[in-house]
């Protein structure tokens, strides 16, 4: 529920800026040929197809804002609403359990050798002392509270350039939230700005998980240089987005505080 609001603020971000930037140059986002738009009716109609996606994901933040389930429990919630929705579909076969279950294996086994990793990584760190380390730099009184918490997103933004999410969450989280909590900062808001800095990582080169997908689905005529020319303008307001999390706490912290009431 923190993500909510830095969430919209992004798509805002993200939205604004695409269509500034296409009223400017329109070449670049030409109108559709008057031909091949819906009517109005056809519009709405075409809803009911994102209506069982939407189901699908208030039951998984529904079960969890309501305290029916923790977040472990709502993705098997959502995992039974899923099996439900391609039923309604007419498109749920024993072939289709199959292949998502072996892709689930494959993906988790990918993930479980990442965390296999980060994890020995971070224990030898602990244990040769690494941690204490860090936190005695960080906190030693020349340091003001808000220059360790900027010091900590030019980590994570350059951390973000070479590793994935999941190294990064294993290696920076059990360092970072400790100092986090002990200079009094709420770590539900440095949750937050951690994702968003997972954000920036999938879109900065030369590891970003979106620039490669953005090749494989990109004309052969379009280069991986003019992709990573493109990312640009959406670094910089993702930035902007992590800035005013950043000066105003209460946009990551007010439906959290709801929820806990």
């Amino acid at each position: 529920m923190g993500g909510v609001i830095p969430g919209l603020i992004l798509s805002t971000l993200f939205c604004s800026y695409i269509a500034i930037r296409s009223y400017l140059q329109p070449q670049l986002a030409p109108a559709l040929p008057a031909e091949e738009r819906g009517t109005i009716r056809e519009k709405v109609i075409s809803m009911r197809s994102v209506a069982l996606p939407i189901l699908i994901i208030l039951s998984v933040l529904g079960s969890i804002f309501l305290g029916i389930a923790t977040p472990t429990e709502a993705a098997s919630v959502g995992c039974v609403a899923t099996i439900v929705a391609a039923a309604i579909h007419r498109k749920l076969s024993w072939q289709v359990l199959k292949s998502a279950t072996y892709a689930t294996f494959s993906l988790s086994g990918m993930c479980i050798w990442v965390v296999l990793g980060a994890s020995v990584f971070s224990r030898y760190f602990f244990s040769i002392g690494g941690a204490d380390l860090v936190e005695g730099l960080l906190t030693s009184p020349e340091l003001g509270r808000w220059t360790v918490i900027i010091s900590m997103q030019v980590s994570l933004i350059l951390m973000g350039m070479v590793m994935d999410d999941v190294a990064m969450l294993m290696i920076a989280g059990p360092i970072y939230t400790p100092i986090i909590v002990s200079l009094g900062f709420d770590p539900i808001w440095f949750g937050i700005l951690f994702i968003m800095n997972l954000e920036i990582a999938y879109l900065t080169p030369p590891f970003g998980y979106a620039l490669f997908y953005m090749r494989g689905i990109a004309p052969e005529s379009i280069t991986m240089g003019q992709i990573y020319r493109s990312i640009i303008p959406f670094i910089i307001l993702q930035l902007i987005g992590l800035s005013l999390v950043m000066v105003f706490p209460q946009l990551a912290l007010w439906l959290p505080g709801l929820m806990m009431r």
